[in-house]
């Protein structure tokens, strides 16, 4: 049926009366509330029509030259913690490499019970091995390790049942004695993720090492970077920093920590935090476990190995760079402490 009269304008359905000129408008009452409901019907399919389109406008302007992609935005996918230890893994993790090596071994092998003064890891390539870390014993076979914080009691030998035991060995040294990033594994026991190509890089970084021992390190500290990342994501490293300290008491580390190669002593550091060297020494004993003294000694040692290890430098110049007052003097804490003289150190670092 035609409507003559009857035009629209931008109205809704409920005001359509006021549109109708009547006058030329013949149609039954029915017949125009029929019409009523198509017009509803017809302005809510056009009003999904409309919306359509604008989402396909807005999908097709969102579009790149290559076709329809997104960037998915992970802002939210890592927790805080693990993504400041990933951040502490890029920008901090910066140990020097003392030694690495490869043993092989036959019955009898032991190795008995000791702490050493460095941070000590054994990745085993074939048979197997018998660990003792703290009381505790595993058999470690070919793609397991172990990695020990500096002083951790240990001790090792060939499994009974194995004729040959053969694993590589890394002695490690961090700028902080203190918080070593050993302790951060949820076990000092480990699992390589690719055993092969691992140990098969760890074999090229050793022979590597007799030619240059600089780049080798180099290399093995991407390498173990690349072993922690695997442990961060798998929640098997959740970073330790340690024990807090009141601000005095980091205000002194720190101030060691860049003053160890000048001539400051107690009475140095205690005026830096503006206490009595007597206080200061009872506030630092207390909270660190050691006395202020032998922190300070301890620091120039490390720095010592970091030297002999990395360098050909005279001793003088060793004892130099690490604060020691004189050669023979380094040499005296340095046998005290380590149980071989620097000489003896650096060639033991370079067999």
């Amino acid at each position: 049926m035609f409507l003559k009269g009857f035009y629209c304008s931008p109205v809704t359905p409920d005001r359509l009366a006021c549109h109708i000129n009547f006058a030329n408008f013949k149609c039954s009452e029915l017949d125009f509330l029929n019409y009523l409901t198509l017009f509803k019907v017809y302005s809510s399919i056009l009003a999904k029509a409309i919306l359509t389109n604008v989402k396909i406008i807005i999908e097709i302007a969102n579009m790149s030259k290559f076709g329809n992609e997104k960037k998915v935005i992970l802002d939210s996918a890592l927790s805080v913690d693990k993504s400041n230890t990933f951040i502490w893994l890029a920008k901090s993790f910066d140990p020097v490499i003392l030694k690495i090596s490869l043993w092989e071994n036959h019955p009898p092998f032991h190795v008995p019970p000791r702490k050493i003064n460095d941070e000590f890891c054994l990745f085993v390539a074939e048979g197997k091995c018998r660990m003792t870390v703290n009381q505790e014993t595993r058999i470690l076979e070919p793609g397991d390790c172990v990695l020990l914080p500096i002083y951790t009691e240990h001790s090792y030998t060939i499994a009974e049942d194995c004729e040959k035991l053969s694993f590589y060995i890394i002695h490690i040294l961090f700028d902080n004695f203190n918080i070593s990033p050993f302790k951060s594994f949820i076990s000092p026991f480990q699992k390589l993720t690719n055993s092969e190509t691992f140990l098969a890089e760890l074999h090229d970084l050793t022979a590597l090492s007799r030619r240059d021992f600089e780049s080798a390190s180099i290399l093995l500290r991407y390498l173990l970077k690349n072993f922690i990342t695997e442990k961060i994501i798998a929640d098997e490293f959740i970073l330790n920093e340690g024990k807090q300290y009141s601000r005095r008491i980091q205000a002194a580390l720190r101030y060691i920590q860049h003053q160890f190669t000048a001539s400051i002593g107690i009475r140095d550091i205690a005026e830096h935090i503006n206490l009595k060297p007597a206080r200061f020494r009872k506030i630092f004993g207390d909270e660190v476990g050691i006395t202020p003294s032998k922190y300070l000694k301890q620091i120039r040692l490390f720095a010592a190995a970091r030297e002999l290890a990395r360098y050909d430098d005279p001793l003088s110049v060793v004892a130099e760079k690490s604060g020691f007052s004189s050669e023979n003097y380094l040499c005296l804490e340095f046998k005290r402490h380590y149980g071989m003289t620097p000489k003896d150190f650096r060639l033991r670092m370079r067999e």
